[in-house]
């Protein structure tokens, strides 16, 4: 990448207009200026859009849709963009003035990585220390569970190309959407950590959808990233040195999907998706909040 490749911001929107500004600046305010900003305003109903008017700032569109899902406006962004790098950006988040800059020379001192994030922080929280530094993850999976790097839909910056043809994100249901897409784009090749906390991530705000979901709505995610992992585990599709920590990662995730499905009365369902984890050290807290849920009181906790 080079100082003249442009790169398309996607914010999906949807009723986040106290925040909108302030995501909205800390993109038009990178030190990498060559980048347009694509809003897709998802179907909102509190006029957040029409703060973006007055905005003076050729970089910036706004896209109207009717309301999909996150997923889905970040695919209609990313269909809108010709770039060959896309980055995204939920409204309510904000980035630090260099992430892009600094993302881009990622890209260009590691030229095979498919997507570039840094470690983010809570506002008003100080940054987390991490044992581990900046540069190449081979094993993306399994570095999130030895050092909980994870990639965010606030935090990264990825090629255009791997994008598409790993089908972009999901738009069938509303929960874990996101870690199915970058499961399927670390099937394409390595990420790159920027250990420097470059992503500030909204706490207060009840209207993000991780808030949202009920506890059947996260199960249901949570149970089409399993079929997902199982799919891809099949066909080899999952490069041999990930597959090891991409199943403790599933195994864990078929854990909390036994969790809230047991939050949701479901205790059958659960005591099913519980049977497909091991006993172990990345899974004792599922197993702990999973059974707690079924000795509660039927109707507590759901």
């Amino acid at each position: 990448m080079n100082t003249l490749a442009p790169i398309t911001v996607i914010m999906p929107l949807h009723d986040q207009r106290q925040f909108l500004l302030r995501a909205v600046k800390s993109v038009l305010n990178q030190t990498w200026r060559n980048l347009e900003l694509v809003v897709v305003d998802d179907g909102s109903a509190d006029g957040g859009a029409d703060l973006l008017r007055p905005v003076d700032d050729p970089r910036l569109r706004c896209l109207r849709t009717e309301c999909r899902g996150p997923g889905a406006a970040r695919n209609t962004g990313a269909r809108e963009s010709e770039s060959r790098w896309l980055a995204f950006l939920d409204a309510d988040d904000e980035w630090e003035p260099t992430f892009l800059e600094k993302a881009a020379d990622a890209m260009v001192r590691a030229p095979d990585t498919v997507l570039v994030y840094c470690d983010v922080r809570a506002r008003g929280a100080a940054a987390r220390r991490r044992d581990i530094g900046s540069g190449v993850i081979a094993d993306y999976f399994g570095a999130r569970m030895r050092h909980g790097v994870a990639v965010s839909s606030s935090s990264n910056l990825l090629r255009r190309d791997a994008f598409v043809a790993s089908g972009g994100f999901p738009e069938t249901y509303r929960y874990a959407e996101d870690i199915e897409t970058w499961l399927r784009l670390a099937c394409r090749g390595p990420f790159y950590f920027l250990s420097e906390p470059l992503s500030i991530i909204e706490v207060a705000d009840r209207a993000r959808i991780t808030r949202r979901a009920g506890a059947l709505q996260r199960a249901h995610g949570l149970r089409q990233l399993h079929e997902s992992f199982l799919r891809l585990l099949a066909t080899g599709a999952i490069p041999e040195p990930q597959v090891s920590g991409c199943r403790r990662f599933m195994q864990q995730q078929r854990g909390l999907e036994a969790m809230h499905l047991a939050s949701a009365g479901r205790r059958r369902d659960a005591l099913r998706a519980l049977r497909d984890v091991p006993f172990g050290a990345h899974t004792w807290r599922a197993y702990a909040r999973c059974l707690r849920q079924m000795l509660l009181p039927s109707g507590v906790g759901s």
